[in-house]
């Protein structure tokens, strides 16, 4: 399994964790739509994000990788400071999801694919795979920078 490890210089798409009007939204950075909110695609093989608010341009502080494996999140619980671009590989056999439902939506990630995410609000995110729901869980804990 992988383990928690910068980023090298590849480029995927970002999803970026909003609080608007006292609701989180989430948004990956890229097409803008009428005031500015938008929405493309974030991910190296399958998968998208709903759409909602975003900030263009916005850069991450750091860059981390996490495992999806068969029938696991590596690791299963982390924190990392508002503002990191958070990369899930699946390194498994079959499909998987990174799901926190009604904030984001990773949709299947083909074994060997990669689906990213930027979280700018600090908070506890409890994210799940839908398709294994009782075998995959995650937490996902995001500190002010």
């Amino acid at each position: 399994m992988q383990t928690v490890r910068p980023l090298g210089t590849s480029t995927v798409g970002v999803l970026t964790l909003l609080a608007v009007s006292g609701a989180l939204l989430a948004g990956p950075v890229g097409a803008q739509g009428s005031a500015g909110y938008g929405y493309a695609g974030s991910s190296g093989s399958t998968g998208s994000a709903a759409p909602s608010a975003s900030r263009a341009g916005a850069a991450p502080t750091q860059r981390v990788q996490l495992a999806i494996d068969d029938f696991v999140f590596f690791p299963a619980e982390i924190s990392f400071p508002a503002g990191t671009e958070i990369t899930w590989v699946n390194a498994g056999r079959t499909q998987h999801t990174t799901t926190a439902p009604g904030l984001w939506d990773s949709r299947p990630v083909a074994s060997g694919g990669r689906w990213a995410a930027m979280f700018a609000v600090p908070g506890t995110y409890d994210y799940i795979c839908t398709i294994h729901p009782d075998l995959m869980q995650g937490r996902l804990t995001i500190t002010a920078s």
